[in-house]
């Protein structure tokens, strides 16, 4: 490689860096707070999230704590719905079941679609009765 070649190089890796920083500067970090919670981002950062997990996040966020003590889980034999809640007045025994074969393998907006409105009903059933 010459000396011309090898300057030339240098001077086209200045550029580029130079490119790069401006590029990072003008970006701004994204606020996971303010993102929505069906945004396509989280595809990239949590594509399988813990359905528990989020429910406890969802709870806290969206519901004031009023869902403590409701079972999550996968239900590996439900094929007819996405996600069913299922409450016992007299026993108190409050429980979202999943659909794993329908869930497993969809984006992670249907699940989270899915968590938020059987939460829904789960909040109504509880505090409103289940004939609501």
């Amino acid at each position: 490689m010459s000396d011309e070649d090898f300057a030339f190089a240098l001077h086209l890796q200045e550029e580029l860096d130079q490119q790069s920083t401006s590029i990072l500067t003008e970006c701004k970090p994204i606020s996971y707070d303010q993102t929505s919670v069906t945004d396509s981002i989280w595809e990239l950062i949590d594509p399988n999230p813990d359905p528990r997990a989020l429910f406890l996040e969802f709870n806290i966020k969206y519901f004031w704590g009023m869902l403590d003590m409701v079972e999550v889980k996968w239900s590996p034999r439900m094929t007819l719905s996405a996600g069913v809640c299922v409450y016992e007045g007299k026993s108190g025994l409050c429980s979202i079941r999943l659909s794993e074969p329908l869930l497993k393998l969809r984006p992670r907006r249907d699940l989270v679609e899915t968590l938020l409105s059987t939460s829904v009903l789960m909040k109504v059933c509880r505090y409103q009765g289940p004939n609501q």
